[in-house]
């Protein structure tokens, strides 16, 4: 999975089957490199990234640098990006700000709300929707839309 941050058409972010998350470059710009930087890993899932989106540009407030990703290890973690413009020349590991560790199945795919700041959604295996609001809680879900059989249940 791939996302460009708003306003940025060179520089993108990449997840991978590893389970870590990349910046690259399309271009030669400002001192980095066109091509993927190998110095900053973003780590933290146990199995591949499906999914992973910025935070929208909206708002007084420019949480633009924030992004969400999600994956098979049943986790959405949350990231800051270190920089859009400059990336490290030294290995570094990039931790995530928080892991939301609610899903009940593996999580396909996240994205945050395009007009509310602190809120966003995800999708598991099953069709299940989490929606969460991070003003709220970041433990509990938000509200939960198609309740989905158990594990048990499917295999019968």
């Amino acid at each position: 999975c791939l996302n460009f941050p708003d306003n940025e058409t060179s520089t993108f972010w990449v997840g991978t089957e590893e389970g870590n998350v990349y910046q690259a470059n399309r271009y030669d710009r400002a001192g980095a490199k066109a091509g993927l930087n190998q110095f900053d890993v973003h780590k933290g899932h146990a199995g591949p990234v499906m999914g992973l989106h910025f935070h929208p540009l909206i708002g007084p407030v420019d949480f633009s640098d924030l992004f969400l990703t999600c994956s098979v290890d049943w986790t959405v973690k949350l990231w800051r990006a270190k920089s859009l413009a400059k990336p490290s020349t030294q290995p570094n590991v990039v931790p995530p700000i928080y892991s939301f560790d609610e899903a009940d199945d593996y999580v396909y795919d996240v994205k945050w709300h395009p007009a509310h700041t602190a809120l966003y959604g995800s999708v598991d295996v099953s069709g299940k929707f989490d929606l969460w609001n991070l003003n709220s809680d970041t433990e509990v879900r938000a509200c939960l839309i198609g309740i989905a059989p158990t594990r048990e249940e499917r295999a019968d």
